[in-house]
């Protein structure tokens, strides 16, 4: 079982990639001096069960032996009080960028992925990154990305006059419907994204108002045929644009196996309350999210 260790130190974080492949250390590895060594922390491994006082010992970049027994390294750190557990994989972080990496690495977190809003295109996104990152990345295919290469937005910020005005024409393709072979276009430069390692589609609806069923429906249907999951940011109960906020759950009664809901915003007590009672009242026609 491949995992990654982590042990946070107040602030800052020590990182140690490897292998789990002892749950309590043979004789021979009390005796074996580590390339490093973490003792007297708490270690917490979910896919185990692990949460006990352990010492851990490293060579290299694996985890050679994980035990009760005394170790020895040419580099200690006493862990006392402090949790060592598993790199912690963040699915919506949207500051891709090498300080970016190294403020997540501060946290725990050994691998950040961009999966609600996507990276298009994605051939460029792993290029940017690659050898440059100080933690695994990753990222879907783009919705809006692909939407907006298919539609060609052009717009004249200097014609706005109020917010609403600045928003349509700085992404007026978002507030344009798709024609069914712009839809067709758009399901092959998702499918292209894929092909080059999108890890599924990301979906910001939220910021493509004028998307409708129809669209969203197909891409989903891509997303089915490749085997990935859809990350959704769903819309404002007031973007009524298309059917609004309800497009998502609508759509996804026919596809409802790979779905993630990646935001959904709280549009008012009112709202929030009716969402609330039509789950109560309809349990059959919920989706496991």
């Amino acid at each position: 079982m491949m995992t990654r260790m982590i042990i946070a130190l107040g602030a800052r974080s020590l990182l140690a990639c490897g292998t789990l492949i002892a749950a309590a250390a043979p004789l021979h590895a009390q005796r074996t001096i580590f390339d490093r060594v973490i003792v007297h922390g708490r270690v917490m491994d979910p896919a185990s069960g692990l949460d006990a006082p352990r010492n851990v010992g490293i060579i290299g970049s694996k985890i050679a032996a994980i035990t009760t027994a005394p170790l020895t390294g040419k580099d200690t750190i006493d862990a006392k009080g402090m949790v060592v557990a598993p790199g912690f994989i963040d699915l919506h972080d949207h500051w891709q960028s090498p300080a970016g990496y190294r403020f997540a690495a501060l946290d725990g977190v050994t691998t950040a992925l961009e999966l609600e809003g996507g990276a298009w295109p994605v051939s460029e996104f792993y290029k940017e990154h690659e050898g440059k990152a100080l933690i695994n990345f990753g990222a879907t295919v783009s919705h809006g990305g692909a939407r907006a290469e298919v539609l060609k937005p052009t717009g004249a910020l200097d014609q706005a006059k109020t917010a609403q005005d600045t928003l349509v024409l700085k992404h007026p393709e978002a507030y344009r419907r798709a024609t069914p072979e712009q839809v067709r276009q758009i399901q092959q430069l998702i499918a292209r994204g894929l092909d080059e390692g999108g890890l599924g589609i990301g979906f910001g609806l939220a910021y493509t108002p004028a998307a409708g069923r129809d669209e969203i429906f197909r891409l989903f249907q891509t997303a089915a045929s490749y085997g990935v999951t859809s990350f959704v940011h769903v819309r404002h109960a007031s973007l009524a644009i298309n059917g609004g906020s309800i497009d998502r759950r609508r759509v996804a009664a026919h596809r409802p196996r790979h779905q993630h809901g990646a935001r959904r915003h709280a549009d008012g007590a009112g709202h929030d309350r009716g969402r609330a009672e039509t789950r109560r009242r309809r349990p059959h026609r919920a989706l496991s999210i």
